[in-house]
């Protein structure tokens, strides 16, 4: 019949806000200490785990716990609501020891064999000290002091063994003896003059 129609309408698009979440970890160790995330626009609020407040932004591996924590961040302006999520894993710390883990006596002169394990490298201390060159496993010390390890997984996670005492005994003194000239089945005495222990000729 050659009839046109035709309707219209108005729509309004709304710019939605930026919830985006710029510097998000993909994993941490355990103790890697409160994060600072930064979202793109200010003003929103947190959830999930690590996030002990929704009006901070401050994520905590502590409270997380190990594993996978999500954090999702809501935003809302006038009109729309937007959000990010974000996945950060939380690597448990390895277990590092030393072996044997009891106070420990060694001679002086002497050396004594500690092994760690529980990590992939390896720093001994001293005292707390770092001790230069002992990068393995093993460590045999021939000081007195309080050793322990320093221990790096494959996460880069590291912790610190408890301390193994290693006490040095000095070695017994023997001194001169000095004995008269006898003639043959005359007795003579002899005294023990070592500074330490009981020895004995």
């Amino acid at each position: 019949n050659g009839c046109i129609n035709n309707d219209s309408t108005q729509f309004t698009v709304f710019a939605s806000p930026n919830a985006n979440i710029n510097n998000a970890p993909q994993q941490l160790c355990a103790n890697a200490g409160l994060v600072q995330l930064m979202p793109s626009q200010q003003g929103g609020s947190w959830y999930g785990a690590g996030m002990a407040n929704p009006n901070s932004s401050v994520f905590d591996p502590l409270l997380a716990g190990t594993g996978t924590a999500q954090v999702v961040y809501l935003i809302s302006n006038a009109n729309c609501t937007n959000s990010d999520t974000v996945n950060i894993v939380v690597n448990a710390l390895p277990t590092v020891t030393v072996s044997p883990n009891t106070i420990q006596q060694v001679c002086a002169g002497s050396t004594l064999p500690l092994t760690a394990s529980g990590a992939s490298s390896y720093q001994w201390l001293n005292n707390g000290s770092p001790i230069s060159g002992a990068n393995t496993a093993t460590y045999a010390p021939s000081t007195a002091g309080s050793y322990s390890v320093v221990g790096v997984d494959g996460n880069g996670c590291s912790s610190t063994s408890s301390g193994v005492q290693v006490n040095v005994a000095p070695n017994p003194v023997v001194l001169q003896v000095n004995a008269p000239t006898v003639c043959q089945g005359t007795a003579t005495a002899f005294t023990q003059t070592s500074v330490i222990g009981q020895g004995g000729l």
